[in-house]
């Protein structure tokens, strides 16, 4: 939680900046406006509570994602070589559901991370959940229609 904080005050710093000088901005004075930025990710790469937190929640994430994955190729295998549908398929919208949520919590980040906006990672965040959601929902009711004689 602190490592977000952190970020959330350099980026919010950042665009302030670069919107405030938009119209005027040259190279140089985009490289100064990205200093907060680069001090937020040096201390959280030399502070090991702040890289911790940080790399816990990434690897969190992508260990659900590809869990979301597996079981959907698990479901998919089991369509072809066993009469589990119904509990490949559950297991699968289960994993994928929890996988595009880890996701999204890691990529919402990211958003704020990179835009400094809350409309920004609130828009992305709708977007990647709705998206993880649908992914399971339908292959959900795949499941329930194979089942259909």
């Amino acid at each position: 939680m602190s490592s977000i904080m952190v970020i959330w005050r350099s980026s919010a710093s950042l665009f302030v900046t670069l919107e405030a000088r938009a119209p005027t901005l040259g190279k140089p004075a985009i490289i100064n406006a990205m200093a907060p930025a680069k001090r937020a990710i040096h201390t959280i790469m030399r502070d090991p509570v702040y890289a911790a937190d940080f790399f816990a929640a990434a690897f969190l994430a992508a260990g659900f994602f590809a869990a979301g994955f597996f079981a959907a190729a698990f479901f998919f295998t089991a369509t072809f070589f066993t009469a589990t549908f119904l509990a490949a398929g559950f297991l699968a919208a289960v994993f994928l559901a929890a996988g595009f949520l880890a996701a999204t919590a890691f990529l919402a980040a990211a958003a704020f991370f990179l835009t400094g906006t809350f409309f920004a990672t609130a828009f992305l965040t709708a977007v990647f959940l709705a998206a993880g959601f649908f992914a399971a929902a339908f292959l959900t009711v795949f499941v329930f229609i194979s089942q259909v004689p």
